[in-house]
């Protein structure tokens, strides 16, 4: 990647995670570092085991295409992206060109792409199944008929969903995206950037495709290595929870965690989940009969931890700038 797009994702980064740190405010930041105490460092750790966890399921994509890339490196370029994810809206996907941009530099800009797009549909459908497989326990869990019911119609809008990315991926995203610009009325603009690029979007389709079909096994094992990180990810919780000194059980924690991954993911457009996440835990908490208010806390602490991986992902950005071939950009 140029070095002058390296500085611009940097830049623009770091502006808004300062906005947000000092929108949070410096002293409220402080007040709960100290309130959280130790547990703060098993809280962050989750988190690094889920960054390494999802790595390494990038990484057995993107070794089948062929790159020798280092897992180090591909950590690195994860993290910064997941830095940019957090600050921006429209589905947190503003760090998915930096993503492309950085990994092409260590492979054919085809591949940076279609794995890029295979990961990103493993770590969507790990999410799915993770919710389909909560949902599921939520039936068995509680009593209340509101919550038995919203259960079975998420399981089928999720069974729905899973199945159209699965076809997705096995038929070919952009030539799908492609029918629909013809189909229907569009700038003529983004029709012509659709048709002078189709040659390119058919070979990334082929990409994904083939790896879908061919190597049915490395996905597979791809995909599990993001569910198991999507149930690892609810130890944050318990772990926050028992800083405060509220007994809770893993299965609650894990609850937790997918009702509010599933409502801040409905509410993709909202940029650090401003207002929503406080929202959500507020009536997550209170549903498993807790004060309500701990809620609060719990996104508090939630937003500290992303404060420190954001913090570490920007850093990292200016050291992925590599020495490879700076010239080899999507284009």
């Amino acid at each position: 990647m140029k070095k002058k797009y390296n500085i611009l994702f940097f830049t623009i980064g770091l502006c808004i995670f300062l906005y947000f740190i000092f929108s949070f405010g410096i002293q409220n930041l402080i007040t709960n570092i100290r309130t959280t105490g130790f547990w703060l460092i098993p809280i962050i750790i989750v988190w690094l085991f889920i960054y390494l966890f999802n790595t390494s399921a990038w990484l057995l994509i993107v070794r089948k295409y062929g790159s020798k890339i280092s897992f180090l490196k591909l950590f690195s370029i994860h993290l910064s992206s997941s830095a940019i994810n957090y600050v921006t809206p429209l589905i947190n996907l503003g760090g998915e060109p930096y993503r492309m941009l950085s990994a092409s530099e260590y492979m054919d800009n085809d591949v940076s792409v279609s794995s890029t797009l295979l990961f990103n549909f493993l770590h969507i459908i790990s999410h799915l199944f993770f919710w389909f497989l909560c949902a599921t326990m939520i039936l068995f869990m509680f009593d209340k008929i509101i919550l038995k019911l919203f259960s079975v119609i998420l399981l089928i809008v999720l069974g729905v969903i899973i199945f159209i990315i699965l076809y997705g991926q096995k038929n070919g995203v952009f030539g799908f995206l492609f029918r629909i610009v013809n189909k229907f009325i569009f700038p003529e603009r983004i029709k012509s950037f659709f048709l002078k690029r189709k040659d390119k979007f058919d070979n990334i389709d082929r990409l994904v495709a083939d790896f879908y079909i061919n190597e049915r096994k490395i996905y597979i094992k791809a995909f599990l290595i993001e569910l198991a990180a999507r149930f690892i990810s609810g130890f944050e919780f318990y772990f926050i929870l028992t800083s405060i000194g509220v007994n809770i059980t893993i299965f609650q924690s894990i609850y937790i965690y997918a009702a509010s991954s599933l409502i801040l993911n409905i509410l993709f457009f909202i940029p650090m989940e401003t207002g929503t996440r406080e929202a959500s835990l507020y009536w997550i908490a209170g549903s498993l009969n807790m004060v309500p208010g701990i809620g609060i806390y719990i996104s508090v602490v939630n937003r500290i931890r992303e404060f420190f991986w954001i913090f570490v992902g920007l850093i990292l950005m200016r050291f992925n700038n590599n020495k490879l071939n700076s010239g080899a950009e999507m284009q």
